[in-house]
């Protein structure tokens, strides 16, 4: 069994490597669970699961539009201030049927 320095490198050398956002979000509130745990015993990670295993699990099948709402910082109101402020001359001059045809 490795000591906890060599296990706390290997980590940060992992999660440096990652390239996947939403894997480095789940790994962060998996992570985060443990510090608001008051209660947990100092070598209790070790006694659960892998936590690069579950970093890795795939994506859900489907995500509920109010997850995605919180997890996206999705706003009525941000939209409608972009909407409000978007430069509509770059349309200028095109055929709306093309442009959606583009799609």
């Amino acid at each position: 069994m490795m000591n906890i320095e060599a296990a706390k490198i290997k980590i940060i050398q992992f999660v440096a490597e990652l390239q996947n956002e939403t894997i480095l979000k789940q790994l962060l509130t998996f992570l985060a669970s443990f510090k608001q745990k008051d209660s947990i015993e100092p070598d209790a990670y070790l006694k659960q699961e892998n936590a690069l295993l579950i970093a890795r699990t795939p994506t859900p099948a489907s995500v509920s539009l109010e997850t995605l709402r919180k997890e996206q910082s999705y706003s009525m109101e941000r939209l409608n201030q972009a909407y409000a402020h978007l430069d509509r001359s770059i349309w200028e001059g095109e055929d709306i049927g093309e442009l959606l045809n583009a799609i």
